[in-house]
């Protein structure tokens, strides 16, 4: 069962260069009774495989979306997408635990509202579970520069 919780859009302080507006959006997923516990380690390894890395169709070998690797940069008064210099899975998918009675709709206001990391792909993805992800819905957040 899927049930949107955005977008939301936030206008946040930056240089002349850096992003100036965040699109956030999520969706809460409820886990079937067979479904044991939340593996967050099988999420991120299925987003690295399936997005990150995924391949052109055809195959022409090269990167679908090589944009998710890198970040907007400023040279000689142009922008061009830069290759981040040790991108990792880690840097952009993140777990959190929410309290009992912790409100999912803060949480993801905090989220969004934290600035993305400076040399580092514009996108980020917060899952948030119950304790200790045992069963129960989980919550998919992402958050990316508008570009």
């Amino acid at each position: 069962m899927l049930r949107e919780f955005g977008p939301m859009v936030l206008q946040e302080e930056a240089s002349q260069w850096e992003p100036k507006m965040h699109m956030q959006f999520g969706f809460t997923v409820q886990q079937s009774k067979k479904q044991q516990e939340f593996d967050f380690e099988a999420v991120k390894t299925r987003i690295e495989q399936r997005i990150v890395h995924a391949r052109m169709a055809g195959g022409g070998g090269g990167l679908e979306y090589p944009e998710l690797q890198q970040y907007c940069t400023r040279w000689a008064g142009y922008f061009f997408w830069k290759q981040e210099a040790s991108f990792s899975i880690d840097d952009h998918v993140r777990l959190r635990h929410l309290s009992p009675g912790e409100d999912v709709h803060q949480v993801s206001r905090e989220f969004v509202r934290e600035p993305l990391p400076k040399q580092k792909s514009p996108w980020q993805i917060l899952v948030a579970t119950g304790p200790r992800g045992g069963p129960g819905p989980y919550h998919i957040i992402f958050k990316f520069h508008h570009v």
